[in-house]
């Protein structure tokens, strides 16, 4: 059947198998785990050069300064209105429902050792890169972006004679990256079925009550925003259609969903953005941005988290607490890529409050569930913010500069 020639069709199979094997077979299912394994590694490792060419390719074809700084500028407001929206709309929806209520506290114990909030140089210092070849091995995404930003700006600066035949290798080593990508995602239902059957064999279906109703009041967050908020961006705030964009945002997000990880869908979204129309230097510039500082469903996660916990011990929050919730949670979300083990940053959060931290294990117990929802959202915002930095942008994309394949 031709539905079945489809990649997304075959990827949503693969989830709906792997569930239902995970449930069967339970923790018998970890033999087949390695599967996901391998196809996760594939793509991540072509991720890092990647993102390093495309954004050289797409910042050195912005043509001048200025077009660099509004793209830029757009992009960064974009990123810092939804992440302050989500984080405002977690808190709300926590406290409008009430999740947590249902848990006994006694049964917890504060036994989780407090994480200072980064301080602001030190989150400075995170986002600066000393040694490329380091960021590279490590995979510091925001450190091979600095990079290859600045690289893009210096190619740009330099007279076209002299960097003619950089660009050219710059975008013929973006174009292989892309093939090959193509080819490791012909395996992704497969991989997609082993990641998921080893989730739901691992953790198992039958959570606590309290604990789904968690997932779904955080589900309430990208619903909102994938069905409202961007819609409406896209009708009101860029050239392109609302059905041109759920076009383009249903195989990333669904693939992003599956696995997790923004940066393994990366060549996903751009493929698709690309065939949303948005232009090849924007492209190359706001996505690979997107996909490492648009962290709106993390910030969803973190104020809801806040308040699932202060509901758990009965703590009656206020608007100093519920303002300290979202401008940490605003801090700690867009700090994420420069801090490592990010995830950790709800505790702050919570500190920020001060709401007890002995709920965390139970948060650990579906960050399986909870990551899928988030990275699903970021994925999505991500489509979105290419095409919002694209509006009436007149890049001057020199003649036999290479595009996006």
């Amino acid at each position: 059947m031709k539905i079945f020639k489809n990649l997304g069709v075959l990827v949503l199979v693969g989830m709906v198998l792997g569930a239902i094997t995970g449930t069967i077979f339970g923790d018998k299912v970890e033999i087949i785990a390695p599967l996901g394994s391998i196809f996760m590694s594939l793509l991540i490792l072509m991720v890092i050069p990647l993102v390093l060419f495309s954004v050289v390719s797409g910042t050195s074809s912005l043509g001048n300064g200025k077009a660099a700084q509004r793209i830029g500028a757009r992009t960064l407001g974009f990123v810092a209105c939804a992440t302050l929206l989500a984080a405002s709309m977690g808190a709300f929806f926590g406290n409008i429902t009430g999740v947590g209520t249902g848990i006994d506290a006694s049964v917890l114990t504060d036994n989780v050792e407090p994480v200072a909030a980064p301080g602001i140089w030190e989150m400075v210092q995170g986002f600066v890169p000393n040694n490329i070849m380091d960021a590279m091995s490590s995979g510091n995404i925001i450190h091979v972006l600095i990079f290859g930003v600045f690289f893009g700006l210096g190619i740009n600066a330099l007279p076209r004679e002299k960097t003619e035949s950089l660009r050219s290798t710059v975008d013929a080593g973006r174009d292989v990256m892309i093939w090959m990508i193509q080819k490791v995602m012909l395996l992704s239902p497969i991989g997609v079925f082993a990641l998921i059957a080893d989730a739901v064999g691992s953790h198992g279906l039958g959570l606590m009550t309290e604990l789904l109703s968690f997932v779904g009041v955080l589900a309430l967050v990208p619903l909102t925003f994938v069905f409202v908020v961007y819609p409406l961006v896209i009708k009101y705030g860029t050239n392109f259609t609302v059905a041109q964009y759920f076009r383009a945002v249903r195989q990333p997000a669904l693939f992003a969903f599956s696995t997790c990880s923004s940066a393994a869908t990366l060549p996903i979204t751009m493929e698709n953005v690309k065939k949303m129309g948005v232009k090849p230097s924007v492209l190359g510039f706001t996505v690979p941005l997107g996909c490492t500082i648009n962290m709106a469903g993390t910030a969803a996660l973190f104020s809801l988290s806040a308040v699932f916990s202060a509901n758990i011990f009965g703590i009656d929050l206020g608007a100093a607490e519920y303002i300290a919730i979202i401008l940490t949670t605003l801090l700690a979300a867009m700090g994420v890529a420069g801090v490592p083990g990010a995830a950790l940053l709800t505790i702050p959060v919570m500190m920020a409050a001060g709401i007890p931290l002995a709920a965390i294990p139970l948060l650990l117990a579906i960050d399986r569930l909870n990551d899928m929802l988030c990275t699903g959202l970021n994925v999505s915002g991500d489509v979105c913010i290419a095409a919002f930095a694209d509006k009436e942008e007149e890049v001057n994309v020199p003649a036999g500069a290479a595009q996006p394949a």
